[in-house]
């Protein structure tokens, strides 16, 4: 699939036509222009909200932003994946906090990931010994939770140059910082979270005191699982890293393995809007903001 993150954007050509041909009025090229960024943005904006319901909701937010704005493109001036992320990360930045979001800061209470550690339910809780993919649904929620903790500027700067590989370079224009500071804010985030894996979690040293089994409880009881609707079990397109093969980096041997945990998540097929989007450019007013014919 597209690769809106990879070094070389080999295939740019081939989106300006489909760009042009979009405002032109061919339905078919503007869908196939969604299709190639829907799944990436969905998948952000899921880690950032941890909540699949709201991350729809603001994919098709997005998306409707890019879409009302595409002929103020201007190819001279930035490459359109740069554009169009410009657009995400400010967009998310700026959004409202999902539910599962005001659940956590209420539990956490703005408290950094090492204070937070330090008051965490461990072995007090009783032990889950129910089905296996209830405490693997734990493991990704609580590694979604820990990045609540992140602000958002720091979270949104996590999740794309650790999970989804960003190079500072490409990350920096995105992001709308310098490529310093972008370098920074990542360093930043990186130590936050990496620190909480070392001292904390069990899945990185077997002596440390946090185990997933033991938070699936609180996590049922707080609605932050739903055991009718688990993340481990939609519909997906492989790992994250095989589907960011290509732009993924080196990092520093001390933060190869809790980066894999990230990596190693299913990349979520995004859910399929295309009756949405062939309903949306039908109305009046969005062919007028497109300016199609």
């Amino acid at each position: 699939m597209n690769n809106p993150f990879r070094e070389a954007a080999a295939e740019d050509n081939e989106e300006l036509a489909l760009i042009s041909r979009s405002l032109a009025g061919d339905l078919s090229a503007l869908e196939g222009l969604v299709l190639r960024h829907q799944a990436w943005i969905y998948n952000i904006a899921v880690r950032m909200v941890i909540d699949p319901f709201a991350a729809e909701d603001i994919t098709q937010e997005v998306l409707i932003k890019i879409i009302t704005k595409l002929s103020t493109f201007d190819p001279e001036k930035s490459a359109f994946r740069t554009w169009v992320y410009r657009i995400v990360v400010n967009h998310i930045i700026n959004a409202g906090k999902s539910r599962k979001e005001v659940l956590v800061s209420h539990i956490m209470r703005d408290k950094y990931i090492e204070e937070y550690a330090a008051h965490m339910q461990e072995r007090t809780q009783p032990r889950y010994y129910g089905h296996d993919t209830i405490t693997e649904e734990a493991r990704v929620t609580c590694m979604h939770c820990i990045l609540l903790s992140l602000n958002r500027r720091e979270r949104m700067v996590f999740i794309l140059g650790v999970i989804f590989g960003v190079g500072h370079v490409m990350g920096s224009e995105i992001c709308g910082v310098s490529r310093d500071n972008f370098r920074k804010i990542l360093s930043r985030g990186r130590g936050k979270v990496f620190r909480f894996f070392q001292k904390r979690c069990g899945l990185i040293k077997e002596d440390n005191p946090c185990r997933c089994e033991y938070h699936v409880g609180p996590m049922l009881t707080f609605k932050l699982i739903d055991p009718d609707d688990l993340l481990v079990q939609r519909e997906n397109q492989g790992s994250i890293r095989d589907i960011v093969r290509g732009a993924v980096r080196g990092i520093e041997e001390s933060h190869d393995e809790f980066v894999s945990l990230f990596r190693d998540q299913p990349f979520l097929k995004s859910p399929d809007m295309r009756m949405w989007l062939q309903a949306l450019v039908e109305r009046k007013e969005i062919k007028a903001m497109m300016q199609i014919p």
